[in-house]
């Protein structure tokens, strides 16, 4: 065998080891069925609707894919989170993500964050963000509806890009 195969190979690895993903009913890329099987790796976890899930985090990456109705309590830092086709979720951060959070094509997100550093939300609807805003935070919305920072709308068009400062002023970015 190639040895330089081999040092790619045990690199693309190391870097799967950090990433973790937990899929749900509405999921198109795995089924339950699949974790009955021994061969599946421990990074991809099924989790049933309608569930309240405790993880403890430590620098991973979180890909959350097609989940429903759940409540997930994440302590530790976290690298960054991805939300997907997830529906009726809400998430809730002990720590802060150290790159940021996306939301693409979720529906009723209710997201707690300690800070509002970078979130990216992507043809969702109904989002809520609770989380201390600074002067560097940032929300970048594209094609989304019913966007609120704390207990307000923001204002915007379906797809713009949004500088919010600690003073609450939000800036709208050339596209």
């Amino acid at each position: 065998m190639d040895p330089n195969f081999v040092v790619f190979y045990a690199s693309v690895l190391s870097s799967q080891n950090k990433i973790r993903t937990f899929h749900g009913p509405h999921s198109e890329h795995v089924h339950p069925e699949q974790f009955l099987n021994a061969s599946v790796q421990s990074l991809e976890f099924y989790i049933p609707a309608n569930e309240r899930v405790f993880l403890s985090e430590n620098e991973h990456s979180l890909i959350l894919s097609g989940l429903v109705a759940n409540t997930i309590v994440i302590s530790g830092k976290v690298n960054h989170v991805l939300l997907r086709k997830c529906s009726q979720l809400t998430l809730v951060l002990r720590d802060v993500t150290i790159s940021g959070i996306d939301i693409i094509n979720c529906a009723t997100i209710t997201l707690h964050t300690p800070i509002v550093n970078y979130v990216g939300l992507e043809f969702s609807q109904m989002i809520k963000i609770w989380g201390e805003v600074t002067d560097v935070s940032q929300v970048y919305l594209t094609g989304c509806l019913d966007v609120m920072l704390k207990d307000q709308y923001l204002p915007f068009n379906l797809s713009d890009t949004i500088v919010i400062t600690k003073t609450g002023c939000y800036h709208k970015l050339a596209a």
